[in-house]
């Protein structure tokens, strides 16, 4: 089962990545592997999916079975040559965990990763410990999921048990729109990367209020940012701030609660990214076993200076983490959800608080899915309050739109 194409020196020290973000935190972590002297090995059933496989070794088979990964990986590297195995892939973190435990290395417990990766399963879990959740039900017909709305009264959200990205996730005002959502959704048995989807519906109760999302490393706090979504009935994110703008009451609950889900799921002293929502008092929307998307991983060490990337890999190296901040100011994004730019400026112009960035083919047509896959260009904005970068960054899009509409 050796890759004929793969090449070992003694010396090397391996850093395996099963699947991967296609942008942002997966290409960035297999350079951080570089950086700490590993040779990074990504592993997919799929390479061009990535536009940067060409610059890593690449096996291709498939990964969606942890004892096949475990097999290439033993037949295609020596043995004891391999430092850790991770993935930021969300449907392929146990698989990433499983591999790591069966090979002694340090990772997350994959039962945990299990737990939070069905949806449904991770709402049980924890309204059976207490943490506060949406009231919920979890279907497999579309005439189940328009009587789970009739119970759950006013509207509701409606979104798959697996799935990452707000892919598939609606806000359902009327129980017939929650039965046609479902219906879509059961009719579609694969995902956006073309891996089967599990014919479970998650049908819960909407929650209103402001949207948060708690940063967790190896157990610890990081911090705490802010999300900003886009227009109903879809969910997708248009922008982050760090640090969030709370005041101590309403901070110590958000972190009380997200703690709380973890130690529930069984996550512990691990990362991970906690989704809530603050009303009178904190829902928990989304446990992810994971370091957040969304270039968040960026605005915190923009705001902090403190690396996740590069703490992540410490920990799973068994190396020292250091998450003591050495900046205190802001970092904010906002996406373009309605334009694609043809070029960028990654200086922002002259301005030293502003990083841009775009792609595609300049149209003025919204894209169509309602997720993460609409988000077109962005800016990213620094200051000395979230308030400052996200105006920062709002405007360099304004500014940068106009200027492709108009140059």
């Amino acid at each position: 089962m050796a890759d004929p194409n793969m090449t070992s020196s003694p010396a090397e020290t391996w850093a395996v990545f099963v699947e991967s973000n296609t942008t942002g935190n997966g290409e960035e972590l297999i350079a951080k592997a570089r950086e700490h002297g590993l040779t990074p090995l990504l592993i997919t059933s799929n390479a061009a999916r990535y536009p940067f496989h060409e610059k890593v070794r690449t096996i291709v088979t498939n990964t969606l079975d942890a004892d096949h990964v475990l097999a290439v990986v033993r037949s295609s590297l020596p043995k004891g040559s391999v430092a850790l195995v991770t993935s930021t892939a969300d449907r392929h973190l146990q698989v990433a965990a499983s591999v790591a435990a069966s090979l002694g290395l340090r990772g997350p417990d994959p039962e945990a990763i299990a737990r939070c990766r069905d949806k449904g399963v991770q709402r049980q879990v924890l309204a059976g410990t207490g943490v506060s959740v949406p009231e919920f039900f979890v279907v497999t017909r579309p005439d189940e999921a328009e009587r789970a709305a009739e119970i759950l009264g006013s509207s509701v959200v409606v979104k798959p048990v697996n799935g990452t990205g707000s892919v598939g996730v609606r806000w359902c005002a009327t129980p017939a729109h929650a039965r046609e959502h479902t219906a879509a959704l059961l009719t579609d048995s694969f995902d956006q990367r073309g891996e089967p989807r599990a014919a479970r519906v998650l049908i819960e109760k909407a929650v209103w209020g402001r949207e948060f999302s708690v940063e967790i490393l190896a157990g610890a706090v990081v911090g705490v940012s802010e999300t900003h979504l886009g227009e109903s009935p879809t969910s997708a994110e248009i922008g982050h701030d760090h640090p969030a703008t709370l005041d101590r009451r309403d901070f110590v609950a958000v972190v009380k609660e997200a703690v709380a889900a973890l130690y529930a799921l069984g996550l512990d002293h691990q990362d991970a990214h906690v989704e809530l929502r603050l009303d009178d008092a904190p829902t928990v929307i989304e446990v992810n076993p994971r370091l957040p998307g969304g270039f968040i991983t960026t605005l915190v060490k923009l705001a902090t200076g403190v690396d996740m990337l590069d703490a992540h890999l410490c920990q799973l190296t068994g190396a020292g983490v250091d998450l003591t901040p050495t900046l205190h100011q802001a970092a904010a994004i906002r996406w373009d959800l309605t334009t694609r730019v043809t070029s960028y400026d990654p200086a922002g112009g002259s301005d030293p608080h502003i990083i841009l960035d775009g792609t595609g083919t300049e149209s003025t047509v919204k894209s169509p899915f309602g997720d993460f896959r609409d988000r077109k260009n962005y800016a990213i904005g620094t200051g000395y309050s979230p308030i400052v970068a996200a105006n920062r960054a709002e405007q360099a899009l304004i500014r940068h739109s106009l200027e492709k509409l108009h140059p």
